[in-house]
């Protein structure tokens, strides 16, 4: 036993201090990497820091490239600096709606429960504003060869609120715009103009519409854009905007830009150059 030494206790301290220094230095570490942009989070973070409007785009659905449509408005839409883009196809989002300044239905919605429909109708209720683009209003129809039913007997208030149900439309082609309302903040500034596009024809309107843009269509005047209330919302209808092409008229364009700006109560700006 005599030639083995007693074991000296080591203070705690001593490993404290290397141990603290490690931590701080893997501290400053993750604070560096926190610091580096993520693309991903930047496109799709909860609000947005810089001031601008937040602006919930709801597409997918039936017989539309919403996908492609949207990011050529998107381009058009952020390049301007004042609203920033949340593209989703999860109808499950309307039920979460408090984030959003605005909402944009875009696509042919193939269904909603019921606390969807109920969540979205009450926030525009209660003044969120809503934009509606062409198939938003043909929703709820199911493609063939299902039973053909009546989308607006199964959801009334729904349509009550877009101001109108699509019932048909004619081939693809040139649609002639005719600007009918040029004192409203969102044909401010716009002629007629021509567009290749999907010429949606109505029914169930809804007579407190306020027609922006119509067009002619068998001898008889047909609305292609209108602003109501719904509560304290403001909605506005735009039942053009059919695929690639018609996202990237300028006309159009400017239609969307002044659109969103009238709906969240901005003023309307001069436009840039179209985005193609």
């Amino acid at each position: 036993m005599s030639g083995i030494r007693p074991r000296k206790e080591i203070p705690m301290r001593t490993f404290r201090r290397p141990a603290l220094a490690l931590a701080c230095l893997f501290a400053l570490a993750g604070a560096a990497r926190s610091a580096e942009p993520d693309p991903n989070e930047a496109s799709y973070k909860w609000r947005v820091p810089d001031g601008r409007t937040h602006v919930l785009w709801v597409g997918g659905g039936h017989w539309h490239d919403t996908l492609r449509t949207t990011a050529i408005l998107r381009q058009a839409l952020e390049g301007g600096g004042r609203f920033h883009l949340t593209y989703t196809e999860d109808t499950g989002t309307l039920g979460r709606l408090k984030p959003y300044d605005a909402i944009v239905l875009n696509g042919m919605l193939a269904s909603m429960v019921p606390e969807e429909e109920q969540g979205l109708l009450a926030a525009i209720r209660a003044g969120k504003p809503l934009l509606v683009l062409h198939a938003a209003s043909a929703s709820f129809r199911r493609p063939p060869p299902a039973k053909k039913d009546d989308p607006v007997a199964g959801h009334p208030e729904f349509y009550r609120m877009l101001g109108g149900y699509v019932e048909h439309h004619p081939p693809f082609g040139p649609v002639h715009v005719r600007v009918i309302a040029p004192g409203h903040p969102v044909t401010q500034g716009l002629a007629g103009f021509e567009i290749e596009d999907e010429l949606f024809l109505f029914r169930n309107l809804e007579p407190d519409n306020e027609v922006l843009l119509e067009t002619d269509f068998e001898g008889t005047k047909r609305p292609l854009a209108w602003a109501r209330r719904w509560g304290e919302g403001r909605v506005l209808h735009i039942a053009l905007g059919h695929g690639a092409k018609a996202a990237g008229n300028p006309a159009f364009q400017r239609l969307v830009m002044q659109g969103l700006a009238w709906l969240t109560g901005q003023p309307v700006q001069t436009p840039a150059a179209a985005v193609k």
